[in-house]
């Protein structure tokens, strides 16, 4: 897509993450842009959403108005968020990332793209890189199906 990302590796709170500015982070514009952004709850757990205003959202989220999520977690931490310059992919990219892992996602915020791809394998017995070759390929062929 058109977005690109930008992490932050500690941000405790508005204050600091207004000192941070998501603008000056990202290097782009003060034009209000859709971002996809990922919290961290005081239980640990991560909430991600997706916002048009990144700053508005924060302070819901920290008021407690945020998400019923978020709410029940305070305070919550922003530790990551991409922008883009469409409102479906920032949309998209929101759904995605909630179908992944706790783990995936701290890969993510961590931006170690190697344990993303290798969490990103399928695991299953049916797998390619899984089954032995010779099983499911062999009954394939063995039907001779396949030529």
């Amino acid at each position: 897509g058109s977005g690109y990302c930008c992490w932050i590796a500690v941000v405790t709170d508005l204050a600091t993450y207004r000192a941070l500015s998501v603008v000056e982070a990202c290097g782009g514009t003060e034009d209000i842009m859709p971002y996809m952004y990922i919290l961290e709850c005081s239980d640990g757990s991560y909430y991600t959403g997706s916002t048009w205003n990144l700053e508005r959202r924060l302070n819901e989220h920290q008021s407690g108005v945020g998400a019923n999520h978020t709410s029940k977690r305070l305070p919550v931490r922003l530790v990551y968020f991409e922008h883009f310059d469409r409102v479906d992919e920032a949309y998209f990219r929101e759904k995605q990332i909630q179908g992944w892992t706790h783990e995936k996602k701290k890969m993510l915020i961590e931006h170690n793209l190697t344990k993303i791809h290798e969490l990103s394998k399928c695991k299953n017995e049916t797998s390619s890189d899984n089954a032995a070759f010779g099983s499911a390929q062999a009954a394939v062929i063995g039907t001779g199906q396949v030529k």
